[in-house]
């Protein structure tokens, strides 16, 4: 690789790690990151439990398999996230989380996948739609709910999304065995025309 191509890959990268922290941290400030893609994936906690200051309450739509959160707070502009979360069938431990948003800033909605611990994380994750490959990209980030993806959806992702029927997250396991998680698209047209209502 030449001097120039490996620094504008450096610069990607870094680029692309900077982005990444911003989104987790708009996500994070926006009520989004901890919504329901990570919020929801245990038993709920007791009321009253863990809760700060009291604020509007979340308006969800269920659209299929896919969930519509919209919270408008006071003053303040509407923002959803739809998310769709999987549970082993054994023991109904969450074994995915996806969750699509749209950021202040951000043109493009933006995925994020979560995934148990435990993974290779060199290996990064596939997002397959009706078995072909959609997108591959690295891990941003693992945190105690899990090992984290943020990437932006190009329009090309969004459509391939809504004329799919399941789209399956593929990632390694630490021993280096590929796992494929289905995901279910019914009702992902409904819950995405949502985000901009």
């Amino acid at each position: 690789m030449s001097n120039t191509a490996h620094t504008v890959a450096q610069t990607l990268d870094q680029s692309r790690r900077r982005t990444a922290g911003t989104l987790a941290a708009a996500l994070v400030c926006a009520g989004l990151l901890a919504g329901p893609a990570l919020a929801e994936v245990g038993p709920p906690a007791p009321e009253g439990v863990g809760k700060a200051a009291e604020g509007p309450k979340p308006e969800r739509t269920q659209h299929d398999d896919w969930m519509l959160e919209c919270v408008k707070p006071e003053g303040g502009l509407k923002r959803c996230a739809m998310a769709q979360n999987v549970v082993a069938k054994e023991n109904k431990q969450p074994v995915l989380g996806l969750q699509i948003a749209y950021l202040p800033n951000v043109e493009e909605p933006v995925l994020q996948v979560t995934v148990p611990l435990g993974v290779a994380l060199r290996a990064g994750i596939a997002v397959n739609v009706d078995e072909a490959q959609m997108l591959r990209v690295g891990f941003d980030t693992c945190a105690p709910q899990g090992c984290v993806v943020l990437v932006g959806l190009s329009e090309e992702h969004v459509a391939t999304l809504k004329k799919g029927t399941l789209a399956q997250v593929v990632f390694q396991d630490s021993a280096g065995q590929n796992i494929g998680i289905p995901a279910s698209l019914k009702g992902f047209t409904a819950a995405f025309n949502g985000l901009t209502q």
